[in-house]
């Protein structure tokens, strides 16, 4: 494959992590103002089903910036914002687990808003553990890219489209264990879709990550003109 071909297809999978953040991002944004204006069905995607989580969707919205700014690495300190998105993602989904680890309310889960279509039993405004866990590994995904070793990363990125996607498969096949065991205890479906989305759109920012080592002479002039 020529250089040409590569930076084709670098472009390509650029392109596709952008759009998977814009959207993620978008995601998020259109579930706040669910919470916000207290619209059901942008918190619920339909009745009956669990909601994302407010501090959920702030995370889309943080993890979709993150990703758009690791797709245009060309804009001014694109890279600490991209890491200082993901290190509150990664602050969020921390303190979740704590809570769920230690049995402690750390007052985090409805300090945006209050969640009062879930019983108290059931921790109102806590994000499931799988979605904590997801949101922890897109975090730590997000922090070590590009520059730090491309599988690890991809790793990373395919567990947390995996969560996403096993909870889709259980919506899917109305297979309720993929969605409400334990972990899943709240996993909306549009959670599900974006943590799909996000992770798959990780896999292609890090495709378009190359070391200067692996470089052609030719690649790496155009690089620094």
């Amino acid at each position: 494959m020529n250089a040409d071909s590569d930076d084709r297809l670098v472009q390509r999978f650029r392109l596709a992590a952008l759009i998977a953040g814009v959207v993620t991002a978008l995601l998020g944004i259109i579930v706040l103002f669910g919470w916000v204006a207290e619209i059901g069905t942008l918190k619920t995607v339909l009745a009956g089903l669990a909601s994302m989580k407010a501090n959920a969707a702030l995370c889309f919205v943080l993890a979709g910036v993150s990703l758009i700014l690791l797709s245009v690495p060309q804009l001014p300190h694109a890279s600490v914002g991209a890491r200082l998105c993901a290190a509150l993602v990664l602050l969020v989904a921390t303190l979740t687990l704590i809570e769920y680890a230690f049995g402690l309310d750390l007052r985090i889960d409805e300090l945006l808003f209050s969640d009062l279509n879930t019983p108290h039993a059931l921790h109102p405004g806590r994000m499931a553990p799988a979605t904590a866990v997801a949101f922890l590994l897109a975090s730590l995904a997000l922090m070590l890219a590009p520059r730090h070793s491309a599988r690890l990363v991809q790793v990373l990125a395919f567990i947390v489209a995996a969560i996403g996607v096993t909870g889709l498969v259980g919506y899917m096949l109305h297979f309720e264990l993929l969605y409400t065991w334990y972990a899943f205890s709240s996993v909306a479906l549009h959670t599900a879709l974006g943590l799909t989305l996000l992770g798959f759109g990780l896999a292609a920012a890090m495709r378009t990550a190359q070391p200067d080592s692996a470089l052609s002479d030719e690649q790496r002039i155009t690089r620094l003109a």
